[in-house]
């Protein structure tokens, strides 16, 4: 009597070296770090909220991490950004200013998705 470890549906071949060195080339390929993103916001700012929103709805399909840098927290960032809000940051480089297009977005973040 012979002893199985796994079940049928979890046999070698399906999760076998083949199926390893493809996602190896796919991670090596792609970069697999997540994008950061900024948003240079406000208190009372309408704009500043509306650009939010987009890039939460944005965040539902895509993967990113959003950080949010309040200007009136440093009085250097409020001279740089107090007639500009909002800005958005793509990994540290501006992307969008007052409004955010949700389309361009998408198509800057890109949608890498790993083989099967």
């Amino acid at each position: 009597m012979s002893i199985r470890w796994f079940p049928s549906r979890f046999r070698r071949d399906r999760f076998g070296p083949r199926r390893i060195l493809r996602l190896q080339a796919w991670l090596s390929r792609s970069n697999c770090t997540v994008t950061r993103i900024e948003i240079f916001t406000k208190r009372d700012c309408h704009l500043c909220d509306v650009a939010k929103a987009a890039l939460l709805r944005v965040q539902r399909e895509v993967p990113f991490e959003l950080r949010e840098i309040d200007i009136e927290s440093s009085a250097e960032l409020y001279v740089a950004y107090k007639e500009r809000i909002p800005v958005i940051a793509i990994d540290g480089k501006p992307a969008f200013q007052f409004r955010v297009d949700e389309e361009r977005l998408r198509r800057r973040l890109g949608r890498a998705s790993p083989p099967t």
